[in-house]
C-alpha cells in the first residue's frame, strides 16, 4: 500500500491533471465556436460554386466523353485522407484513415499496392496513420495552419488536379475521406463528377471549351476540399471537448478515491500511535 506522503503526492499530481484538461477544453470550446462559422461559410461558398458550376456545365452535350466527369472506371485510385490536425480529440485522426483503408478494401483494392491506389494526406496526424498502415503517399500536407483560408486550399486542390490530368498517373477515380459537422467519416467521391444533367439545347461559349471545363473542375474541387477541412477541424475540437471533458471527470472521481485510501491511511496510523503510547503506559 502506497504511503501517506505518496498518496499526497499523487492526489496533488491528479488534481494539475484535471486543471490541464479543464483548460484544454475551455480552449476547444472557444475554437469550436470558431471553427463553427468557418465551417458555415466554407459550406455556403462550396454550394454556391456547386450551383454555379451546375448550371454552367449544363451548357455541354458531350461531358460523357470527358475525364473529369460520368462514371469512374477501373482503375489506379487515389484517396485523400483528411485528419485532424492534433490528438486529445479520441482517436478521431484514426478512425478517418482506418474509414479510408476499410473503404478501399471492400472495392477490392489493396491499399499497400501502389500500382492500385495512392494516397495524399493533410494533415500530420492523417499522415504517421497512412504511413504506419502502408502504401505509397504522393504528397503530404502536414503544416496546414489551425485556421485555414481557402487560398491555403489552393496547393492541395492544384495537386489533386495535377495528379488526375496527369496521363502517368492514370487515376480513374479520386476519392477522399472526412469528418462531416455531426461527426461521422464519410468517404465521398471527388473525381469524376456525376449527376450532371447534359442539355439538350447547349449554350455556345466563346473560349476554349476544355479550359473551361478545368477551371470549373478546379473551381468546384477546391471549394469542396475547403468545405471539408473546415468541417473536420469543426468536427475535431468537438471531439476535444468531449475527450476532454471526460478526462476531468475522471480525474475527479480518482481524486475523491485517492483521497478516502489517504484518510484512511492515516486514520489507521493514527490509531496505531494511540495505541502504541497506551501499551508503553501500562
Amino acid at each position: 500500500m502506497p504511503s501517506i506522503q505518496q498518496l499526497k503526492q499523487r492526489i496533488k499530481s491528479v488534481q494539475s491533471t484535471s486543471q490541464l484538461t479543464k483548460a484544454m477544453q475551455a480552449v476547444a470550446a472557444l475554437r469550436f465556436r470558431r471553427y463553427q462559422t468557418l465551417s458555415k461559410s466554407a459550406q455556403s461558398y462550396f454550394d454556391q460554386i456547386k450551383d454555379l458550376n451546375s448550371l454552367a456545365l449544363a451548357s455541354f452535350s458531350n461531358l460523357r466523353d470527358n475525364k473529369f466527369f460520368g462514371e469512374s472506371k477501373p482503375g489506379k485510385t487515389l484517396m485523400v485522407i483528411v485528419s485532424p490536425t492534433r490528438g486529445f480529440c479520441g482517436g478521431l485522426h484514426r478512425l478517418v484513415t482506418l474509414k479510408a483503408y476499410k473503404y478501399l478494401e471492400d472495392l477490392g483494392l489493396k491499399t499497400t499496392d501502389s500500382d492500385q491506389v495512392n494516397f495524399i494526406t493533410l494533415n500530420k496526424p492523417g499522415y504517421k496513420q497512412a504511413s504506419r498502415l502502408g502504401g505509397e503517399i504522393l504528397a503530404a500536407f502536414n503544416e496546414l495552419s489551425k485556421s485555414p483560408d481557402s487560398l491555403e486550399m489552393l496547393a492541395v486542390s492544384e495537386t489533386i488536379f495535377r495528379f488526375f490530368k496527369d496521363p502517368k498517373e492514370n487515376f480513374s477515380t479520386v476519392y477522399f475521406s472526412f469528418v462531416d459537422e455531426a461527426g461521422s467519416v464519410q468517404v465521398s467521391q471527388l473525381l469524376p463528377f456525376v449527376g450532371i444533367e447534359e442539355s439538350q439545347n447547349p449554350t455556345v461559349i466563346d473560349m476554349d471549351e476544355e479550359k473551361f471545363l478545368e477551371e470549373l473542375v478546379h473551381q468546384y474541387l477546391h471549394a469542396q476540399l475547403f468545405a471539408a477541412l473546415t468541417s473536420t477541424q469543426l468536427s475535431e475540437e468537438r471531439a476535444r471537448m468531449v475527450a476532454m471533458n471526460q478526462a476531468t471527470d475522471n480525474a475527479k472521481k480518482l481524486t475523491a478515491t485517492l483521497r478516502l485510501t489517504y484518510f484512511r491511511a492515516r486514520q489507521t496510523k493514527i490509531t496505531q500511535e494511540m495505541n502504541e503510547i497506551s501499551s508503553n503506559l501500562v
